[in-house]
């Protein structure tokens, strides 16, 4: 039913942040931060393979 259709839905919004290596939206990930540049202190981007 719809309940379980929302738990199979967070559950694969649980992976995915998991498996992400950068920070996105308002996944952020300490160890993606930029250490220099204009962009210092900034989460790191990733926009060729996520847009």
């Amino acid at each position: 039913g719809r309940v379980a259709d929302f738990l199979e839905l967070g559950e694969l919004f649980a992976k995915d942040a998991l498996d992400r290596t950068e920070s996105c939206g308002g996944h952020f990930r300490e160890e993606s931060v930029e250490l220099d540049g204009p962009q210092k202190g900034e989460a790191k981007r990733d926009d060729e393979n996520f847009t």
